[in-house]
């Protein structure tokens, strides 16, 4: 079992906050013009009494606007930083620059604009909501769950504040923290499918098999295309004894989700399951196409690898994983991290004794 579905999750949930600011915009841009636009009434009665200079930055904040409607974000950062050195007080303006840093994949520089702005406003929900998203972009999870705690202390009726603090405890493996999180979000916003995935991932890793299959079925319930419950499912079906319902399950994953590593790892998973080494092969390869240094199908192949006889070619790449993550060297964190059964696990087993045994 993988966790490469978590991203979909955050994703979503980032675009339906978006649709929740901008009343169903639903997409970046949206929310980079919404952030843009706090206090811009307020700051255009200002500007039309404060002279030629402070209007002067009101124009470049404007043209900055224009050029991000078209997503010219480099002619936008531009005027804004024109506006800025013409008012360095102009709150929308440095709203929007963070903003705009976030989109260009700048989130160290967006988050700075965000702090300053606060520290002016420290009860505004929509700009902890901005700060949350680029922690995340910077994969700062212990910050992901201070904010989203500010989050419930100012509003606990959010539901999207106890999805993110489900995300981050996810990421930081806090699975028996994570699950009341996520079951909180679902209580608001039922049927969402992304949560449900997730909420199936740590359903597994806590060991509840029965109820990690039954997210995934009402994930499926709610979007019947979404492919990473599928997946996730047919993994689940096929390591505890239904390889024909999981390889079935695998495929709509495949169909769904062309584009998503784990759809691959997990059907690749199911290839060694029936012995058909060739093929498991070939999905862990496009998966490490999509995602390279995806460790999921790097063990994938080492263990297949193994299964195949190759097994100085396996150890070799076990022991570049236990380089990268020690806990490969941990029997108990593989097992309980890969959810592997049977031949799987006897390799994974072996792997780990060789690899800690005296070269």
């Amino acid at each position: 079992m993988n966790r490469p579905f978590s991203f979909l999750l955050i994703a979503m949930a980032v675009m339906m906050i978006l649709s929740l600011i901008t009343g169903g915009a639903g997409n970046t841009l949206g929310l980079l013009i919404v952030l843009g636009g706090i206090g811009f009434g307020a700051y255009y009665l200002e500007a039309r009494f404060n002279g030629i200079t402070k209007f002067g930055a009101f124009i470049n904040y404007l043209h900055a606007r224009n050029f991000l409607s078209q997503r010219k974000f480099q002619q936008a950062l531009e005027h804004l930083d024109k506006s800025l050195e013409q008012n360095p007080n102009l709150e929308p303006a440095r709203t929007l620059r963070s903003a705009v840093l976030l989109a260009m994949g700048k989130p160290g520089g967006a988050i700075e604009g965000i702090d300053d702005l606060l520290r002016q406003n420290p009860r505004d929900v929509n700009l902890y909501k901005a700060r949350i998203a680029m922690h995340i972009a910077q994969e700062k999870y212990g910050s992901v769950v201070m904010d989203a705690n500010q989050l419930i202390n100012i509003d606990p009726s959010i539901p999207e504040a106890y999805l993110f603090r489900a995300y981050a405890r996810h990421r930081l493996e806090q699975y028996d923290l994570a699950l009341p999180d996520y079951q909180q979000f679902l209580s608001r916003v039922p049927g969402h499918a992304p949560a449900l995935v997730s909420m199936g991932e740590v359903y597994f890793h806590l060991g509840d098999i029965e109820n990690a299959l039954q997210a995934y079925s009402d994930a499926l319930e709610s979007m019947p295309d979404f492919g990473p419950a599928y997946s996730n499912r047919g993994f689940l079906l096929a390591a505890y004894g239904d390889l024909v319902g999981g390889m079935a399950d695998a495929e709509q994953g495949v169909t769904y989700a062309p584009n998503e590593p784990g759809v691959y790892y997990n059907r690749g998973c199911i290839y060694i399951m029936r012995g058909d080494y060739e093929k498991a092969f070939a999905d862990f390869h496009h998966a490490l196409e999509i995602k390279p240094n995806y460790q999921h199908a790097i063990a994938g192949t080492a263990i297949t690898h193994y299964l195949a006889g190759n097994r100085s070619q396996a150890q070799q790449i076990w022991q570049e994983l236990t380089q990268t993550e020690e806990r490969f060297a941990d029997f108990a964190w593989v097992k309980e991290r890969f959810g592997w059964t049977g031949n799987l696990l006897e390799a994974a087993e072996t792997l780990v004794k060789m690899d800690s045994s005296p070269h």
